[in-house]
């Protein structure tokens, strides 16, 4: 799977003060994972290999 770089300004503001810490490193976008039968969520993995979820109700 191929990995892209993710701009920090497209991740809202209560997921931007979790990983405050981590906001001046490179985010890579990783994937999908698919919630239910009509709902897919972005993935999105920092540096030291840890993941989050980024729910579209957090986004919007």
């Amino acid at each position: 799977m191929q990995r892209y770089l993710v701009k920090i300004k497209f991740i809202p503001n209560n997921i931007k003060k979790r990983i405050s810490e981590k906001l001046y490193k490179n985010l890579k976008f990783v994937g999908y994972k698919k919630i239910s039968k009509d709902h897919t969520i972005p993935i999105i993995q920092f540096l030291n290999k840890k993941r989050i979820w980024i729910l579209m109700k957090e986004i919007l």
